[in-house]
């Protein structure tokens, strides 16, 4: 009787094993990315480089920021890569999600359009690319409404980019 139930366990458990493996999907690479360097098995840091990143205006390589020594991670998929002034403060912060290779931008100081200067000066030099590779980037710029509720709530864009709002 003994041996029946330790039969059944074990093929009851070799089942499970093989319709775990046979059932589930690998993850998927997000869309727009490619040639991501595999880092599971790499100590933060170590990571260098760059990523090349499909954009309707073609392939572009950018820095991987998420190995350079300023970048922190920010929770599953995301790294603030925040610029902080002498004195220590941040007149912004960035997030990268390395998801979509997109990146959001707050700014936290008047005035606005020299606060937006500095933040592109600081993301140009991050990922190492010029404004018109940039521009074919998702960048999310906006402002919370404790700093300006007049552009709150919307994207203001890179200045050097169409479609960016223009800001005193």
């Amino acid at each position: 009787m003994n041996k029946i139930v330790l039969l059944v366990t074990l093929l009851l458990a070799l089942g499970i094993a093989i319709g775990y493996t046979v059932y589930t999907k690998p993850p998927s690479t997000a869309p727009g990315v490619t040639d991501l360097p595999d880092t599971s098995r790499t100590a933060p840091g170590e990571r260098n480089g760059t990523i090349s990143v499909s954009t309707d205006a073609g392939t572009i390589e950018i820095n991987d920021v998420r190995s350079q020594p300023e970048t922190v991670p920010a929770g599953t998929f995301m790294y603030a890569m925040n610029g902080l002034n002498k004195d220590g403060t941040a007149p912004f912060t960035m997030t990268f999600d390395e998801r979509d290779m997109s990146v959001a931008v707050a700014l936290l100081r008047e005035p606005l359009g020299e606060t937006r200067q500095q933040a592109e000066q600081h993301l140009l030099g991050r990922l190492g690319i010029s404004e018109d590779e940039l521009c074919s980037l998702f960048v999310y710029v906006g402002v919370p409404a404790e700093i300006n509720s007049f552009y709150s709530n919307e994207n203001l864009g890179l200045s050097f980019c169409p479609g960016a709002v223009q800001l005193p």
